[in-house]
């Protein structure tokens, strides 16, 4: 299933994508279509080119044709999705060539869900083998040499903004940028003012990359409502609105 509508007045155009995954159940698999589908109808309001693909059995071939269209357009995909694995699909159709690509992958991670941190980096690993010419940068990884041996009643976050020294140098080594952000990890335990640094820091990295121009694409997953509904979201969402506003007063 797919849909694709709006026009082509912003550098972006976003995009809502269900995926199933092993071993997901056809009942969850629903939930997601379900809220992404709502996402999408969400973005109906907010006057900018959108598209919701559905993937099951193998990826949508409307979703791949669609982001190679958008990138000979120079428009660049923003995509929310339930699951990062979606960026093995996708990969080869967004990148260029043999190109040297990074990818900046934002989090926040420490013992309580270092599970999902292993994950999201089985993942991209999993992609580096497929693909050399990657590198992958973490943003708010906490190491696991860091971490107790028992976990303190009283633990605070080690990490509780996006770090974001070594971007620049990141960017400018690189032919090509993907960014993507873990929604889950972004939106769970983090108190009002720590939700404001995080938004003012995540609008600040989306400046930095969209400012040179290799951005190629920026992914966004969340495995639940609460998260593809999150303030981070939103936060994204009007950084890239800001960026384009920018750029069409300039154009």
């Amino acid at each position: 299933m797919s849909r694709l509508q709006g026009y082509y007045q912003y550098p972006f155009i976003f995009m809502t994508a269900c995926k199933w995954a092993f071993p997901m159940s056809q009942a969850k698999f629903e939930l997601f279509e379900q809220s992404l589908d709502n996402l999408f109808n969400w973005l109906e309001n907010k006057d900018v080119s959108r598209g919701h693909f559905v993937s099951k059995n193998q990826i949508n071939p409307e979703l791949l044709t669609t982001l190679k269209r958008s990138l000979g357009y120079q428009l660049t995909p923003v995509i929310v999705a339930n699951s990062l694995d979606l960026i093995i699909d996708i990969y080869p159709t967004v990148a260029v060539g043999a190109a040297k690509t990074g990818i900046l992958h934002v989090g926040r991670y420490n013992w309580l869900n270092l599970r999902d941190q292993n994950k999201q980096q089985d993942i991209l690993g999993s992609l580096q083998k497929c693909f050399p010419e990657i590198d992958v940068l973490s943003l708010g990884k906490l190491d696991h040499e860091k971490l107790p041996t028992v976990p303190s009643t009283d633990m605070r976050e080690v990490s509780p903004l996006i770090p974001l020294d070594g971007v620049d140098e990141f960017i400018n080594t690189h032919e090509q940028i993907i960014l993507t952000f873990d929604l889950s990890s972004l939106s769970k335990g983090v108190g009002l003012l720590e939700e404001k640094a995080l938004d003012k820091e995540v609008k600040e990295l989306i400046e930095r990359c969209t400012a040179t121009d290799k951005v190629r694409m920026i992914l966004l997953t969340g495995d639940s409502d609460r998260s593809l509904y999150s303030r981070k979201t939103k936060a994204i969402y009007d950084g890239l609105k800001d960026v384009s506003h920018r750029q069409l007063q300039h154009a």
